[in-house]
């Protein structure tokens, strides 16, 4: 028993050791640019999810006709099929999720060069690879980045419009501060102030600290 109680305790402490990592999230507030990334990137998961749904159904699809034409043979040769490098090749398309697999492979690669030795052997599949690359790899690849440019951008437009609404009412709230103080220290009533009123006025620590509150000016 005190084994056990003794390794959940250091486990505990492991767990808690973990936790510090928690402090790294807190560099997301802190950072502009970064908490601007996170909201772009959150922002655009929506779109981005869509995306990755149609690229799965792109490579679904691809994968299903390379699993018949090239895994199950059925545009190859007998004399193809007994070339070591095409053997390869066709294991890699023996089933749908084999193919899916190899085809992913090659976006991640941004290479065709493994299929090269097919592509000698049956030309005609050099093009039909060709516009699934372009289309997959390119087309799909940077509808995603757009996704997560246009998100980043709408929401730094939006954190610039919130901030210049803040400082739009704190232009408001200063103003009509020293409008009010001002008025106050209008004794005659007379709608201006007097060199002996603004000395007055400023003679007031209370007054100064007022103002100095609530405008952050500094005055000596």
């Amino acid at each position: 028993n005190s084994g056990g109680s003794t390794s959940v305790y250091f486990l505990l402490m492991r767990m808690l050791r973990l936790l510090r990592i928690v402090r790294l999230f807190r560099l997301v507030k802190i950072v502009r640019p970064l908490y601007e990334l996170a909201q772009g990137v959150l922002e655009a998961l929506q779109g981005m999810f869509w995306v990755l749904v149609f690229l799965v159904m792109t490579l679904y699809t691809v994968a299903i006709l390379c699993t018949r034409l090239i895994g199950k043979g059925d545009i190859l040769t007998e004399e193809v099929l007994t070339t070591p490098a095409i053997q390869d090749i066709v294991a890699m398309f023996a089933s749908v999720q084999d193919s899916m697999f190899t085809l992913f492979g090659a976006l991640s690669s941004w290479s065709l060069l493994k299929f090269v030795p097919l592509f000698h052997q049956m030309p005609v599949l050099k093009p039909m690879f060709v516009v699934f690359y372009v289309y997959s790899a390119w087309a799909l690849l940077a509808v995603m980045t757009g996704v997560v440019s246009e998100n980043m951008i709408a929401i730094r437009e939006q954190m610039v419009k919130e901030d210049e609404a803040r400082e739009e009412m704190r232009r408001t709230m200063v103003t009509k501060t020293l409008v009010q103080l001002f008025r106050d220290m209008d004794a005659d009533q007379s709608g201006t102030i007097s060199r002996e009123e603004f000395n007055l006025m400023l003679s007031s620590q209370e007054l100064v600290r007022k103002i100095e509150r609530n405008t952050h000016l500094k005055i000596q």
